[in-house]
């Protein structure tokens, strides 16, 4: 086989020069594309290494601070606190200016109420705070900014003390009187409607298209209903359910009575209970990013938080007796009667 290839060769010098000089340059522009591809991979590789991937944040609570008390203009009977407008209102049931507002829950302003009523609860919602009252003559009040408030005449002047504002429409329930409940779709005007039962309403909410209203006597203590206008019974543990709201998709229910003294439910027909770390009057409970916060006025530590409504966890707030919460800015105001201060805030924990 040698032999023959050197024959060809003598025979043919110059056709073997030519091939020979065709094979290299193949090879050659071979190892020059493959080198190319190498170089093009490392920096494929490279830029997929400098990408950096994100971690997630979380950006709700999975907890409170310490509360700290807080300075108020009057020292109060604040009943009642909601955030709206940047801003956070509160409103007394004793005082000479039954109204305060605060940009942060830290500084708080007097403002003059409509009239010298024991006012419960407040709302913000359709652009307008509105305020009811258990006692005095004119049991309603709105104002535009906070500050500036207009009394307003309801249909009977019941014992009014929940409010909440749902697709339009305000609705308010009494604990006491005709126990009508009434509706607004501007705050002003009132229209009474009947309910499902005549019992001692305490506290209404709105979430998932419905209002979901909770009592502390009668058979069936939770009512519902998508226009605040017809209303069915549900049956609950017969504790004094006296707050209620919304949140993650759950509605969660507090007690001042009971063994298990949270419910909690996804439709308002179905209810799990939850037993809590404190046996207190849970009077008042809120959600906020994440959060539900609950208050107490009285026991050792009077304010529990949970991010799903079933383990709680206590923390000191003080010897003030809360009546309300409330959420806005990440940060959780609480107020009340009696005790060091009147107003507590806690910042929230990511």
């Amino acid at each position: 086989m040698k032999n023959k290839l050197l024959t060809l060769i003598l025979k043919n010098p110059t056709k073997f020069v030519v091939i020979s000089i065709i094979i290299l340059i193949l090879l050659v522009s071979s190892f020059i594309q493959c080198s190319k591809k190498d170089k093009a991979s490392t920096k494929e590789l490279d830029s997929l290494k400098e990408v950096s991937v994100p971690v997630p944040v979380s950006t709700s609570c999975t907890g409170i601070s310490s509360w700290i008390g807080r300075t108020v203009p009057e020292e109060n009977d604040w009943y009642g606190v909601t955030y709206g407008k940047n801003q956070f209102v509160s409103v007394a049931g004793s005082g000479t200016n039954r109204v305060m507002t605060s940009p942060d829950g830290i500084t708080w302003t007097g403002r003059v109420a409509a009239e010298q009523n024991v006012w419960t609860k407040v709302i913000y919602g359709n652009d307008i705070y509105v305020a009811i009252s258990n006692a005095g003559i004119n049991r309603i009040m709105t104002s535009p900014d906070g500050i500036t408030w207009t009394s307003r005449t309801p249909p009977e002047q019941n014992q009014w003390v929940g409010i909440a504002y749902g697709n339009g429409t305000f609705v308010v329930i009494p604990t006491l009187g005709s126990t009508k409940v009434i509706t607004s779709n501007d705050g002003i005007t009132w229209t009474l409607r009947e309910p499902s039962e005549k019992n001692s309403w305490n506290s209404v909410t709105f979430g998932n298209g419905q209002f979901v209203v909770v009592s502390s006597s009668g058979i069936n203590r939770v009512m519902t209903s998508v226009d605040g206008i017809t209303w069915a019974p549900v049956n609950v543990e017969q504790n004094i359910w006296n707050s209620i709201t919304f949140g993650n998709n759950l509605f969660v229910a507090s007690s001042i009575y009971g063994n298990k003294r949270i419910m909690y439910s996804s439709d308002a027909k179905n209810w799990n209970y939850s037993s809590t770390p404190e046996a207190n009057p849970w009077y008042s409970i809120t959600y906020g990013n994440g959060l539900f916060v609950s208050v107490a006025y009285s026991g050792i530590n009077r304010t529990i938080y949970s991010t799903n409504a079933i383990n709680w966890t206590s923390v000191p707030a003080g010897d003030i007796a809360l009546f309300d919460v409330a959420y806005g800015n990440d940060t959780f105001v609480a107020v009340g009667r009696s005790g060091s201060n009147r107003v507590i805030t806690a910042t929230c924990v990511k």
